[in-house]
């Protein structure tokens, strides 16, 4: 058999194809749970749900391909129908003020046709839709890129409707999904964030067979290494300690929010063609595993790769970046400065830092916005974390957790000191002393903290990105700023002698008082 023919013989095996949207409809009953439902009661609930959303498809062209229980699956020509048909649903159920509610998702592929007791169909798009109907929340419709991709043209003709790209999705069984919301505007969005399906009855009416079940699963977090859950995991020697570390410690929750909130970034930023942005990776604080809360904004690295001599200055590509944005994630707040991008995502602040990569003597060169912004200065962004892998390794696994509760201290005391002066000072002192979690290793911080301040009468922490410069440079340089750190860092060391001198006593009361100084609203009790 010839390849041709081969070919030929593999496309009839796949039965009778065909390109078609595919749109699920969910009843979500909005007077109390299924499971309070008598069965009598959820049938009712089912059957007028099936037949106004059967009513609305036909309108728009749909054919029903089958009932299931409280699903209705419907078939149109295409996907601009099937949205249509999901929001006039969604816009009548809420008009009318019916007993229930909807929710809907919708997709475009090729699917199989299968003769079966009249027309039924298999097929990704199948597949997909199911899927992200589990997603979905009440009065909510759903749909992929590749559909969306295909209403864009339209959507300008219907200015009753809005749209937003939510997230990427990790569904069983089909892998990544990008998923777009549509809703009429006077109704507006859902909530903001996709939260996974919750079973509301222990005995759905007639599940569907074949399709799986989309089960809760633990998220995939995109997080740097340093920053994943249960990476530092030592033992606290002081329970106040460990209250404070659970008072400033991000949790699984909010990491998951930066995480997708991340995910959503890079998926609209790998379209940022235009601008020529290759790479995007965390930075900062964040990714060097030593932020506490509340969470600041999180740093993520765009790097850019014009060709040669095409590269535009520091206030051109940012308003670019900003352009990018507002055009490709509408809706979302955007908030610009001299060097950098803010977007909130998920509920989360990311800066977004453009980094250009240049050829210099025939070698790459990275380039970031100087501080004051405007042009562009020869810098590694990665250093820090480099710096911080190293420091991790050699200081052991409290190094870490111990940085947080001086992290408390800072934010409770001197929020002005850079952060990663901090970190670079706690290194230094973490390779005279060892630094545990314990008040004893927190007076210890404080006394060398002191020491080293009072005998350096000029810079002498390295910057770590900046060869031949110092990081704490900014704080010799002036006078009010080092006026304030001194005057501090001498208040904390006192407050850390008397503590500890009381703990070592066994005055847990007076001890407290003088930590609870040190630590402010991070210490409990």
């Amino acid at each position: 058999m010839d390849n041709l023919a081969f070919l030929h013989y593999k496309y009839k095996k796949l039965g009778k194809i065909e390109s078609l949207c595919i749109a699920f409809f969910g009843l979500m009953d909005s007077t109390s749970s299924k499971k309070d439902l008598e069965q009598s009661r959820r049938v009712s609930l089912a059957v007028a749900h099936n037949q106004l959303a059967a009513e609305v498809c036909g309108q728009y062209g749909g054919r029903v391909v089958k009932n299931i229980g409280d699903l209705l699956i419907a078939a149109f020509n295409t996907p601009l129908e099937g949205m249509l048909s999901s929001l006039e649903l969604v816009e009548r159920i809420d008009r009318e003020n019916l007993l229930f509610r909807t929710k809907s998702a919708f997709c475009h592929g090729i699917v199989t046709r299968i003769d079966d007791n009249g027309n039924d169909y298999i097929g990704n798009a199948v597949d997909r839709c199911s899927r992200l109907l589990e997603y979905a929340q009440p009065s909510q419709i759903l749909t992929d890129e590749s559909t969306m991709e295909m209403i864009k043209p339209f959507i300008k003709s219907f200015n009753e409707m809005v749209s937003r790209f939510i997230g990427v999705k990790n569904m069983t069984g089909v892998g990544n999904v990008p998923v777009y919301e549509v809703a009429i505007e006077s109704l507006g969005f859902a909530d903001q964030i996709i939260k996974a399906p919750v079973e509301e009855s222990p005995e759905p009416l007639n599940p569907p067979t074949g399709i799986e079940a989309a089960s809760p699963e633990p998220p995939e977090l995109d997080l740097p290494a340093l920053v994943l859950p249960g990476s530092d995991r030592v033992p606290v020697l002081d329970s106040q300690l460990e209250g404070i570390l659970d008072q400033c410690t991000i949790t699984k929750a909010e990491l998951e929010a930066v995480s997708m909130g991340y995910r959503n970034l890079c998926h609209i930023l790998e379209k940022a063609y235009d601008i020529y942005v290759r790479q995007v990776h965390y930075s900062g604080t964040f990714s060097r595993g030593s932020m506490i809360k509340p969470i600041q904004p999180v740093d993520i690295l765009a790097v850019m790769s014009p060709p040669q001599g095409q590269a535009k200055k520091v206030p051109e590509t940012l308003d670019d970046f900003k352009s990018f944005l507002a055009r490709k994630s509408p809706g979302t707040e955007i908030i610009s400065s001299k060097r950098r991008i803010g977007v909130v995502m998920h509920g989360v602040e990311f800066d977004i830092i453009p980094v250009l990569v240049s050829m210099e003597k025939e070698k790459p060169q990275l380039f970031i916005p100087s501080t004051e912004g405007g042009f562009w200065i020869p810098r590694n962004p990665a250093a820090p974390e480099q710096w911080m892998k190293k420091a991790v390794e050699k200081n052991g696994p409290s190094f870490l957790p111990f940085l947080r509760l001086i992290k408390a201290w800072q934010r409770s005391n001197c929020s002005y000191i850079n952060n990663l002066h901090l970190e670079l000072l706690t290194d230094i002192i973490a390779s005279q002393v060892n630094l545990g979690l314990s008040f004893e290793s927190v007076y210890l911080w404080f006394r060398n903290a002191y020491t080293l301040m009072t005998q350096n009468k000029s810079p002498f922490i390295a910057d770590p990105g900046k060869p031949d410069s110092y990081i704490d440079e900014y704080v010799y340089s002036n006078v009010n700023t080092f006026g304030r750190f001194s005057r501090v860092l001498t208040e904390s060391f006192s407050l850390a002698k008397q503590g500890i001198k009381y703990h070592r006593a066994g005055d847990a009361k007076t001890a407290t008082a003088h930590w609870k100084e040190l630590f402010g609203s991070y210490m409990l009790g």
